[in-house]
């Protein structure tokens, strides 16, 4: 049995699924990006460990930290594999090799020629050395990667690892690869592809059906407030004529003549009935529809739409059965005029769309203290397709507006709005070319 949604709910359900994407982007992005800069700075210390045992520690050895080394044959070719290095590692800004002295850390050598903004002549003091590079002289010291971090050759994420003196096995040099901040940065930025357009795809899917799902109630109530115009203009004369032909069908004695005034009766009652479904909906839609509950005799409910519809049934050969499940009494808390409206439009389009020479059966059941009205038709159906639609307004199925019957496509929407304004439901059940059985769930 299918339940529709309520239009409150629905907007909570959208809401709450769209925070849930929101928080997902955000954690999801989140995560990536601490993965990704986990990633990408043990790969920034891989490199530096790598470029350090490359060095012959007995070249720097030979160096003495200071001026002199400019001429000296080992720090040109350390200069060399340095500007080497930096070719090969593209993404790299200076690489270079540190020293210290006296708690102060020089600079041996870098990969920047001379006139560049990043170069350091042998022996250049750097007394911006963060602590994490000076820690490196310290014992047992692990290849590490730090920042970001400011001097005034610019903003870094640095790659530090330390060249061991084999004699001693202290650190005779550090090992420095600098990256941009900004590159460094914007790396990380790539991962964020896939969740942010992954969820901004979702957030774009959830907008659109809310959207989509606000503009058809807007359509809606556009309709009902249009309708609903004409349907105060129709319903004064509507109800003059109907007290005019009662008083014909009373008067004439012609079989030909009572069956014309009838058939004009008819249709005047069918008019009357679609005004005033416009009319409730438009109210129910303003919110000024109030309900005058009391305790009513649900099955008594059921027996007078039965005998107000009997003789519509009659003309189709439409048998109208109160089979045995019913209690003696159902004594429900409701509005009576409300409940019979509801069941008057379930039962109207039992009797519409069942097949002649059949049985519409009235069917009561008790379940979980709720209570359970059914009614049964063995007519056309309703297309699975359809059957989320059939409690918007003004809709009615493809299958049924191919019969020929007239409606308003009003009647299972108000009987719902009546229903929960009594904290009811109504479900049903359908099958195509063989009925349906909509019931009515009142607490």
């Amino acid at each position: 049995m299918e339940l529709p949604k309520s239009t409150e709910r629905s907007s909570s359900t959208a809401l709450l699924l769209i925070t849930i994407i929101v928080v997902g982007i955000f954690l999801l992005s989140f995560t990536s990006v601490q993965g990704a800069n986990e990633r990408n700075r043990r790969a920034l210390e891989e490199r530096a460990a790598s470029i350090a045992a490359a060095f012959d520690p007995s070249a720097i050895l030979k160096l003495k930290g200071d001026a002199t080394d400019s001429a000296r044959t080992e720090y040109k070719e350390l200069k060399s594999r340095l500007i080497a290095l930096k070719q090969i590692h593209s993404d790299a800004r200076n690489i270079y090799l540190a020293g210290q002295r006296d708690g102060e850390i020089f600079f041996y050598a870098d990969s920047e020629q001379l006139g560049s903004s990043l170069y350091s002549a042998p022996g250049d003091t750097y007394p911006e050395a963060t602590a994490a590079l000076k820690n490196m002289f310290f014992s047992s010291p692990l290849p590490t990667a730090e920042g970001p971090i400011n001097d005034h050759y610019g903003t870094w994420v640095s790659g530090l690892a330390p060249i061991f003196d084999p004699r001693s096995g202290r650190v005779l040099a550090v090992v420095g690869v600098d990256v941009d901040a900004v590159s460094f940065n914007q790396a990380l930025l790539g991962v964020l592809d896939l969740p942010l357009g992954g969820g901004l795809m979702l957030l774009a899917i959830v907008g659109t059906y809310e959207w989509s799902r606000r503009r058809q109630q807007q359509l809606t109530r556009l309709k009902s407030e249009l309708v609903s115009i004409a349907s105060h203009e129709l319903r004064s004369p509507l109800v003059g004529m109907r007290w005019a032909i009662e008083g014909l069908l009373k008067s004439v004695n012609n079989k030909a003549e009572e069956d014309k005034l009838r058939a004009i009766y008819n249709s005047v009652i069918h008019m009357q009935m679609g005004a005033e479904d416009i009319l409730q909906f438009t109210a129910l839609e303003r919110g000024t529809q109030k309900l005058t509950k009391k305790e009513c005799d649900v099955r008594a409910l059921v027996q007078e739409i039965m005998d107000t519809q009997r003789l519509v049934a009659l003309q189709k050969s439409v048998n109208l059965v109160l089979d045995d499940s019913w209690p003696d009494k159902v004594i429900v808390t409701c509005d009576a005029d409300r409940m019979k409206r509801a069941l008057h439009n379930i039962t109207s389009n039992a009797i519409k769309y069942t097949r002649v020479n059949t049985a519409v059966v009235f069917h009561y059941e008790k379940v979980d203290g709720k209570h359970h009205v059914s009614i049964i038709d063995h007519g056309i159906g309703i297309p699975k397709t359809e059957q989320k639609r059939v409690f918007s307004g003004f809709y009615r199925a493809s299958n049924a507006k191919a019969t020929g019957e007239g409606g308003t496509g009003m009647g299972l929407y108000l009987t719902r709005a009546i229903l929960a304004q009594h904290g009811g439901d109504v479900g049903f059940s359908s099958e195509e070319g063989k009925g349906t059985t909509m019931t009515l769930i009142l607490p």
